[in-house]
């Protein structure tokens, strides 16, 4: 039986031992008639008590003990409307008819219309303690969740009767009520009290065991909150709130084992919801699990090709899963005088966990020659992000150097600069290069700024090429820069002859890059460069360059 509907029993009867409301008292009505009534109601014979009530008011409609007893009646047959409209009736010529005003308020209760029992409530005070009114009264505070007014209600009723267990009960439950509050303020250490003594007394009660752990975690205390989450879950092992927070506890702590452990519970809860999926690829990747979390993304997209968050998480994990990929580039060099020199070159790399080998093989038509080389790339991840590069180039055509070997060093001194020092050393028929190359970058939220230098010495003079670089990023590594080279350009890859390499030339360089899917990118590069061909005289160049990369 509900908790409310047992008060309006234990009233009823109450009523039955009342005497006749001085206030309500007929000359007209004889005691006899309510004592049948209430024989009648103890009996329990309902319908015989409800007629007699019936037939005595159609003599006179003003009885207003014989009415009350109408609206008992009516409250044990759970027909609340006809009781509040009984009741209403009496009060309207009676408004100091305090047991009206009290049933008016328990039906207010029953109805959860809390700040109307209160209003009813309040008109059934009087100045003798009614017990089971400030309970009651207690009850709608509480509902309204004004605690505050509710406490002391309850500290009267059990200041007057200690013992009793419904009032203790409410007590406990306000003092949690307050708890959940001082938790909802930041009032960590005050809840984490009435948490411990809630929980001590009601250990089975997993809702404060569950605040109890998150008050624990908001103050650090980890391992005090993830022993709770345990407790739960050893007697509710798929309890939702547990299972969610204790995840969401191991991914902070970065101890993806477990996360992945109770995050597959909660899949079994929702196996098709694309939140937990997408939280699972997540999980996935931090563990290394590139293959599984692509498919889990995969599996995402496919279904909905509006979810952004699945394809954002295909483009992070695309070049972890697919290890190799093909690149294909051509650039064309287009001159006033005479006609366009080309260059293309096609590229395969293949990436391990620390190692990136690339094989490229590349054609120019220069000046009415044409030449291939032959060239092989090797970078070595290091720790934080640093890198090692090398590189090998063969050829036996004069518009490449016959032997090229390159080796540079690149270090991430922090997340956001980074730096490099190597070597290029050219073999060609009339010339010999070492060129030093140095750079430092930084970047900037999505903006990265950079400075590289090449330099050689020949002949006792060096000679450089300063390159300055902004690039601005967006989604997926795209991007869009923009770069100047002022000085000897040594394009490493040029024809030289032997004055080359002490001429001189500026270019404004304009690069677009895009990545439009997981697995397919593309660039383009434009350039304007004004060159000396001869000393002092300066000629103008235009340079488009696509490259196009797929990986698989």
């Amino acid at each position: 039986m509900n908790f409310i509907h047992r008060l309006f029993f234990i009233f009823s009867l109450v009523l039955l031992l009342l005497p006749i409301s001085a206030e309500a008292q007929t000359d007209t009505l004889k005691p006899t008639i309510l004592d049948e009534i209430k024989v009648l109601m103890q009996l329990p014979n309902t319908d015989s008590a409800l007629k007699l009530c019936e037939s005595t008011l159609s003599e006179d409609s003003e009885l207003h003990d014989v009415r009350l007893m109408m609206a008992v009646i009516y409250l044990r047959m759970d027909s609340l409307d006809d009781a509040h409209n009984e009741l209403s009736y009496i009060t309207s010529r009676n408004s100091d008819y305090k047991e009206a005003w009290f049933l008016l308020g328990n039906i207010a209760l029953w109805k959860s219309d809390y700040q109307m029992a209160i209003s009813n409530y309040f008109k059934a005070f009087s100045s003798e303690y009614n017990e089971v009114l400030t309970f009651n009264k207690a009850i709608a505070h509480f509902k309204l969740k004004d605690y505050n007014s509710a406490e002391p209600l309850i500290d009267t009723v059990l200041a007057k009767n200690r013992n009793h267990s419904e009032a203790l009960i409410l007590k406990d439950e306000i003092i949690l009520a307050k708890a959940n509050v001082k938790f909802a303020n930041g009032q960590f250490a005050e809840a984490l009290k009435d948490f411990k003594y809630y929980v001590n007394k009601y250990p089975l009660v997993n809702d404060a065991r569950f605040n109890l752990s998150r008050t624990y975690y908001s103050l650090n205390y980890v391992d005090s909150s993830l022993n709770h989450l345990d407790t739960i879950l050893q007697k509710d092992s798929m309890n939702y709130d547990a299972l969610m927070y204790i995840t969401n506890i191991y991914m902070g702590k970065r101890d993806w084992d477990n996360a992945l452990k109770y995050h597959q519970r909660l899949l079994k809860l929702h196996p098709d919801d694309p939140a937990f999926l997408l939280r699972l690829a997540q999980i996935l990747k931090e563990k290394a699990m590139y293959q599984e979390a692509y498919n889990v993304a995969d599996t995402l997209y496919t279904r909905n090709n509006a979810d952004s968050n699945a394809l954002e998480l295909l483009y992070e994990l695309s070049p972890y899963v697919f290890r190799n990929t093909f690149t294909a580039s051509y650039n064309v060099d287009a001159f006033k005088d005479f006609g366009p020199w080309h260059f293309i070159y096609i590229q395969l790399s293949r990436s391990y966990d620390k190692n990136i080998f690339v094989g490229r093989v590349n054609r120019a038509e220069k000046r009415g020659l044409v030449g291939l080389q032959l060239e092989g790339d090797y970078y070595r991840k290091m720790k934080n992000k640093s890198y090692f590069y090398a590189n090998l180039g063969l050829s036996r055509d004069s518009l490449f150097p016959s032997l090229r070997i390159g080796a540079e060093y690149f270090h991430y001194f922090n997340p956001t600069v980074e730096g490099s020092l190597g070597f290029r050393y050219l073999e060609f028929d009339t010339l010999n290069l070492t060129i030093f190359t140095a750079s430092i970058g930084k970047y900037i939220n999505k903006l990265y700024a950079g400075y590289r230098l090449y330099t050689t010495q020949i002949d006792k003079t060096y000679y450089s090429t300063n390159v300055f670089s902004v690039r601005v990023f967006g989604k997926h590594d795209n991007f869009v820069g923009i770069q100047y080279l002022y000085g000897l350009l040594h394009d490493e890859n040029a024809w030289f002859s032997n004055d080359v390499y002490k001429l001189k030339s500026n270019t404004i360089r304009l690069e677009f890059f895009r990545r439009i899917s997981p697995v397919l990118s593309f660039q383009i590069n434009g350039a304007f460069a004004t060159e000396e061909y001869k000393q002092n005289l300066k000629r103008q160049k235009y340079s488009v360059e696509f490259i196009i990369n797929r990986l698989f």
